[in-house]
């Protein structure tokens, strides 16, 4: 069965849905790092202002800040270039088509 990848502070994130917890100005594809881990969620430090944003309780600069549900924010894939472990062919399987290998 496929696992959610857990998801640590300073990991690269990006919206997988419009309005994350009702914030229009946060769209799919948006990006940011993840600077609060909570047990329903995450708190982002998103790469532009966001309506409404605040500084997760000062984790970031006012205006930035947004916190979200686990399911609406996916990790960050990372280039060849870093210097990053490669997916195993399940952990790609899970991401590609949400299944077993």
């Amino acid at each position: 069965m496929c696992e959610e990848p857990m998801l640590r502070e300073g990991d690269r994130v990006y919206a997988v849905c419009d309005g994350p917890v009702g914030n229009k100005s946060i769209s799919m594809g948006d990006t940011g790092t993840i600077v609060v881990v909570l047990e329903a969620g995450y708190g982002v430090r998103w790469d532009h202002a966001v309506t409404s944003g605040n500084s997760l309780n000062g984790r970031c600069d006012m205006g930035y800040g947004w916190y979200v549900f686990k399911n609406e924010i996916g990790l960050v894939i990372q280039d060849e270039t870093d210097e990053a472990e490669p997916a195993t062919d399940e952990e790609l399987m899970c991401f590609l088509y949400d299944k077993e290998a």
